[in-house]
């Protein structure tokens, strides 16, 4: 790289193992992988709008089998979500269980890559999910793994929830998360643990009157003389949903009303609480992203006056915040416990004001001694 001197003649300003050398050479790399991590995976778009369609066929045939490291885990959410919504549970926690294992990997982030990070932008960096989403995935693999009849697995993502939970720092804690784990201990016989996650819940939403010694709600009937419980786990909207929660979500069997479903967590109050927790470290983060650009285009400045402009536009265009979501995890998250007859064979989950979707037919939940578990997704 030769740049010309103001007297005329042409001399090497960036020598080979200068320290501006060194910098440039990095700006470069950063770039290309800025550009190399935003080319985006089209067909994973399609694939939310054919899931949102309510054509789950078409999705799982245009969803893209593989994407860059960068964007896999995003992509193995997505896929898991698919999966569980089309009745493929094995494959569900399969791919959940996959996309846990690679965003705690992925925690051990490389310095050049955190460094990039700071130079260019957030996207240069492997989707692992905001705190929430991770906790929520360890949720719905348990959903999965009740619906298989596994509930010891469940148990151990419950364990999971709760590890994620007691560590989140200044991020959101999860009332949906919390029952899901109290669920899967009290399935297991393990009373105690059981009680403590769902005092947690009954906390954390307190409209929902949870009772926290045995974690049912007060709008449900009794369950005396009643052999079995249903615990129905129903995730409704997309994370875009705009206006109110659903007022009613109610279970039927045979014409008859079992009871009703209330709701534990909004996503979009998760995402806000998070996006606030974020702000600091956000600020601190870009402070220092300014800074070391400023140091950069500086540096080429004093060399050459415009093409240190010219970095430094170039810098400043490529900066963009991270906006990459676990797009069809669901806004309102509900839980219903109604007790049920052992000749229970399938459920209908009613949904006041939902067009095309309000009736949902479900087959008969896996059962665990008393307990049913039961998992529907509607938009």
């Amino acid at each position: 790289m030769a740049l010309r001197k103001s007297n005329g003649s042409s001399e090497s300003l960036v020598k080979p193992g200068s320290r501006l050398h060194t910098w440039l050479s990095l700006l470069v790399t950063g770039i290309l992988i800025s550009l190399a991590t935003g080319c985006r995976t089209p067909n994973l778009n399609g694939a939310r709008r054919a899931f949102y369609a309510g054509d789950l066929e078409r999705a799982a045939e245009v969803f893209p089998d593989k994407t860059k490291r960068d964007n896999r885990v995003l992509l193995l959410m997505e896929r898991g979500m698919l999966e569980q919504t089309r009745g493929n549970y094995e494959e569900s926690t399969r791919l959940w269980l996959q996309a846990t294992a690679l965003a705690r990997e992925l925690d051990y982030l490389s310095l050049s890559r955190s460094s990039a990070s700071l130079v260019i932008n957030d996207e240069t960096l492997a989707f692992r999910g905001m705190p929430f989403e991770r906790t929520l995935c360890h949720a719905f693999t348990a959903q999965s793994f009740m619906l298989t009849g596994d509930f010891e697995a469940a148990a151990v993502e419950g364990r999971n929830i709760v590890a994620r939970l007691e560590a989140r720092d200044n991020f959101p804690d999860c009332a949906f998360s919390r029952y899901i784990a109290g669920f899967t201990f009290e399935a297991m016989r393990d009373i105690d643990a059981a009680r403590v996650q769902y005092r947690h819940a009954a906390a954390l939403a307190p409209e929902a009157d949870i009772d926290p010694q045995t974690g049912r709600f007060t709008n449900s009937p009794s369950p005396a003389g009643i052999s079995g419980e249903l615990i129905y786990f129903i995730g409704i909207g997309r994370a875009e949903s705009r206006g109110p929660a659903p007022a009613r979500v109610e279970l039927v069997a045979d014409g008859i009303s079992l009871g009703q479903a209330v709701l534990l967590t909004d996503r979009a109050q998760l995402q806000a609480a998070t996006a606030a927790a974020m702000a600091l470290l956000q600020t601190t983060k870009a402070i220092t992203r300014i800074a070391i650009k400023e140091t950069i285009a500086y540096a080429v400045e004093t060399q050459n006056e415009g093409l240190g402009e010219l970095l430094r536009i170039i810098l400043y265009a490529l900066e963009r915040p991270d906006t990459r979501h676990w797009d069809t995890l669901p806004r309102w998250l509900y839980v219903a416990r109604v007790p049920v007859p052992d000749t229970m064979q399938e459920i209908e989950v009613h949904i006041a004001g939902m067009t095309g979707r309000g009736t949902l037919i479900v087959h008969q939940p896996k059962r665990t001694g008393r307990l049913y578990a039961g998992s529907v997704r509607a938009w």
